[in-house]
Parts: C-alpha cells; structure tokens; sequence
C-alpha cells in the first residue's frame, strides 16, 4: 500500500512541530497499519513536541503514545481491514513514530481490539493515563485497600 498521510512532524529540540505530508513508505516498520482517527495529550507527548532529548531521540519524529483508529491492513490474521483498535504504550511517541499522524503501522502485538462498550473518541479520552490510574485503582481494591485502612 502506498499512500500519502499527514503528520505533525518534530524536526529536531526546542523547535515547532510541521505539518507535513508524507508517505506511507516512510512508516517504520510493522505488520498492522491504522488509520488514526484520535490521539489523546499528554505531558510525554508535550516533551516529545518539543524534542526533549530525554524522550526522542531521533528526528525527525512523530509524536503521539496513544492512538484509535481502523486497521487499515495487517498481516496478522487477528486485525482485518475496518477493525477498530488502539495502541498505547511500547514506545509508540517516543521510541518510534507517533500517533499524531492520520496513519502508523506497529507490530501486531502492540495492538488491542476496541474494548466493547468505548467508542474510539471515549479511548482516547480514557488514555494512557486513564488507563494506568484504573489499573491503580484496581490493584488497590484486589489487595482490599480502603480509605478506613489509611
């Protein structure tokens, strides 16, 4: 598949990001590629904007670690074509190229079927963040920890 897509491309620290147009070509490699329809924002995603050396490290480079979208193709047979996923975490924003793009493709292991119940905007409403505090939450509960108890 090549096709063009635009991406918020940081070019290097403490500059702006550029709207660019690119081509598919130039994804990393993967065996999912999404259509991204939401990326959520977030403190990680603000230093990797602005090339903070402590989160990217080689430009130019797409920020974004969060993303919800279609797979667009795939050859893992768990994604087909028009499947809603998201992808969070693994590095996507930071190590590799981001979500603030209208297209990435990651390694299949990387991608979660849309959870029943959450559209793609709820997701990445939800976020990263969201989901580490949930999973807080839930952590604190299943070891029977309340307020009364300190």
């Amino acid at each position: 598949m090549s096709e063009n897509f635009r991406a918020q491309v940081a070019k290097g620290k403490e500059q702006k990001l550029e709207l660019e147009t690119l081509s598919s070509e130039k994804l990393p490699a993967g065996e999912v590629t999404i259509r991204v329809r939401y990326s959520g924002l977030n403190y990680k995603d603000a230093l990797a904007s602005r090339g903070h050396p402590g989160v990217v490290r080689n430009f130019p480079h797409v920020p974004g670690i969060d993303a919800a979208g279609e797979v667009l193709e795939s050859s893992d047979s768990r994604f087909t074509p028009g499947q809603q996923a998201i992808v969070t975490g693994f590095g996507l924003g930071a190590a590799q190229w981001g979500a603030y793009a209208e297209m990435i493709r990651v390694p299949a292991a990387w991608v979660i079927p849309l959870p029943r119940g959450l559209t793609l905007r709820q997701a990445m409403i939800i976020g990263t963040a969201g989901m580490t505090a949930a999973q807080s939450i839930a952590a604190l509960q299943h070891a029977g920890i309340t307020p009364d108890r300190g």
